[in-house]
């Protein structure tokens, strides 16, 4: 299992956009606690979210009212895992939708890279 790094969001309202800049190339994924404990196990679970590259943000919809992590990991590579990470309000976001990434990926998915 690749060493990764947990970040809380607590609760969050559909719509909202979670944007998250890694300083490292990795994965950037979205999960609600239940996911985040399968992930943590090595099991199967979904996630929003996928590759990211260094310095590069990647946005993502909160999909449904509930509390919500992201996790950042290296992808399998070592090093040290940092990324920042902030909420936006979707009415102040100047960018075309097709920006923000909202693609579900399953753990099996994730765990291969």
């Amino acid at each position: 299992m690749p060493a990764f790094v947990t970040h809380d969001l607590g609760e969050l309202q559909p719509g909202v956009i979670v944007e998250v800049t890694p300083e490292q190339p990795g994965n950037v994924l979205l999960v609600d606690p239940h996911n985040l404990k399968l992930y943590r196990s090595g099991r199967h679970g979904r996630a929003i979210g996928g590759p990211a590259t260094a310095n590069v943000p990647v946005r993502l919809i909160v999909p449904q009212k509930g509390s919500w992590f992201v996790i950042v990991d290296r992808g399998g590579m070592r090093g040290k895992i940092r990324a920042a990470v902030r909420t936006l309000d979707p009415a102040t976001v100047d960018a075309d939708i097709t920006d923000t990434v909202a693609s579900r990926l399953s753990a099996q998915e994730l765990l291969k890279r």
